[in-house]
């Protein structure tokens, strides 16, 4: 190569070289400091091109003056205002950058300090938080994120609280939270649907409650208006948790007409023993909130896999006929409800998961069609005995504590006569194979990369059902537990959906 050659190809590199170079410095400008730094540099490169030459005093002299400027400016920040020079802090690591707002934000700077906020301290404690906590530096919410996103959730607030009991319009109570739950074991179980004296009776303070009632009563009769809010302390020994005091705050439920419906009474807890609470409130929340977060991704999954609609049809195959009256327990989000529908049965569906039951609602095909009972397939006491011609179970006896005990519950539900169709794991079952058709299935569709995450939200919870839940009694157990219940077994499918499971038809015995 000629050097004539070679000086013209490094030209335009060079000249690449000296652009990319220029762009970095200017790209690191992102806090005044880096900014004062910048032209100093920049004042001093001048300074000295131009001190070189002859005859420009005084270009040389402002140049001078620039320097004198730019280092009182920063001698006074330094002193009077450190943090004006750090700029935007780093981005925590904990979060994803935030993405570019669509359009000009009507909110102010987050990290702005508010106009009520005196202490500067309080500022740069927000400031250090920031570096650390996720979330910290992403966009600011929408000013509708409350009506949009938040409002049409917010009745599970209370269902993941403090200990939570409802009533309707007069004083009967229909249900209540975990946590209640779980304080209350020894009673909540008949509590549903029985008026609240049978809650207060079983106080401690039970007579001064009785007295606050009274009380109530006269000034809704007198004034034919209920209270608005209702508060009074409550005091309960727990077998468990030794003596528990709270503060009662009962508070209307009204619809959007204004028409009172009902009564939320959270239990906010003054004294417990919260070593021995905090562990099963934690858990038992975790479970019911891990079912609710399912709900969606199983039924996003699983109404598409043909062997889950043959299984609910092996199932509710152990109905003689149509227009019957139907049991769906554990209903969970309408599946099963709805092949009873199609194929003519009346359904009343019972389940008490508060994810599931949202996803239920929001089917339109299920809408008006069916009665639905938010309770326990375990405690169905409200029901009354010998209503039902069938009863069907699909994947939920597993999860049950006493099998035996909700067999026994059903037969009581059961007309004479009346058939039972389940299917539940056992001691044999892996699912393993069930979980990798699912996946071929998907693959298969082209809707894996679409529903990979519901994949393997399914696929996490269903390994935890097997390792905990899902193998505790063998196949012969379940049908000891059927005939100690009073049934008789008329038929056994040893395995089906992928031997994930057993599926057994029985009837209630006439005599």
């Amino acid at each position: 190569m000629s050097t004539e050659s070679a000086s013209t190809t490094a030209e335009p590199v060079a000249k690449i070289g000296s652009s990319r170079w220029f762009a970095e410095i200017i790209g690191a400008v992102n806090k005044p400091i880096s900014f004062y730094v910048l032209v100093t540099l920049v004042d001093l490169l001048l300074l000295i091109y131009f001190n070189k030459g002859e005859g420009q005093p005084h270009i040389v002299n402002s140049l001078i003056i620039v320097q004198v400027v730019i280092l009182a400016i920063v001698t006074y920040l330094t002193v009077r205002h450190p943090e004006s020079l750090a700029g935007q802090s780093r981005a925590s690591p904990l979060a994803e950058p935030a993405p570019a707002p669509e359009s000009e934000s009507a909110l102010e700077d987050p990290d702005k300090m508010p106009s009520t906020a005196q202490d500067s301290g309080l500022f740069k404690r927000v400031q250090q938080l920031n570096e650390d906590i996720y979330g910290a530096r992403a966009t600011p919410p929408n000013l509708d994120c409350w009506y949009r996103d938040l409002q049409p959730t917010l009745h599970q607030a209370s269902f993941y609280t403090v200990p939570t009991y409802f009533l309707d319009h007069d004083l009967y109570i229909v249900d209540y939270n975990p946590a209640f739950e779980i304080i209350f074991r020894r009673s909540a179980g008949y509590l549903r649907g029985r008026h609240v004296n049978w809650f207060i009776a079983q106080l401690q303070n039970h007579q001064q409650v009785h007295e606050h009632g009274r009380e109530f009563t006269e000034r809704v009769a007198n004034a034919n208006v209920f209270p608005l809010i209702d508060m009074e302390p409550i005091v309960y020994d727990s077998p468990d948790y030794g003596r528990i005091e709270f503060t009662k705050i009962a508070s209307q439920l009204h619809d959007s007409d204004g028409k009172l419906k009902g009564w939320a009474v959270a239990l906010v807890l003054k004294q417990i023993a919260w070593d021995k609470f905090e562990g099963k409130l934690g858990e038992k929340l975790r479970q019911d909130k891990l079912w609710s977060v399912y709900s969606a991704s199983y039924d996003r999954i699983l109404t598409s896999f043909p062997p889950y609609c043959k299984l609910i049809a092996e199932v509710i195959d152990v109905l003689p006929a149509t227009d019957l009256l139907v049991a769906d327990l554990g209903a969970g989000t309408g599946n099963v409800t709805a092949a009873l529908l199609e194929r003519g049965q009346r359904v009343v569906a019972i389940e008490n998961n508060v994810g599931m039951l949202d996803r239920f609602r929001s089917k339109s095909r299920l809408s008006g069609s069916v009665t639905v009972i938010k309770d326990t397939i375990e405690d169905c006491e409200r029901l009354k005995e010998g209503i039902f011609d069938g009863v069907v179970m699909v994947n939920v006896l597993y999860a049950v504590e006493d099998p035996l005990s909700c067999l026994r519950q059903v037969h009581r539900l059961l007309k004479p006569g009346g058939t039972l169709g389940f299917s539940t794991t056992h001691r044999e079952t892996s699912l393993t194979e069930l979980l990798d058709a699912i996946k071929t299935h998907l693959r298969t569709n082209g809707t894996f990369e679409t529903l990979a995450s519901d994949y393997l939200t399914l696929y996490k919870l269903n390994r935890e059902i097997e390792h905990t839940i899902a193998l505790r009694w063998t196949r012969d157990q379940y049908q000891e537990f059927l005939r100690a219940a009073g049934f008789e077994i008329t038929r056994v499918l040893p395995s089906t959906y992928h031997n994930a499971v057993m599926v057994v038809h029985a009837r209630k015995k006439s005599t």
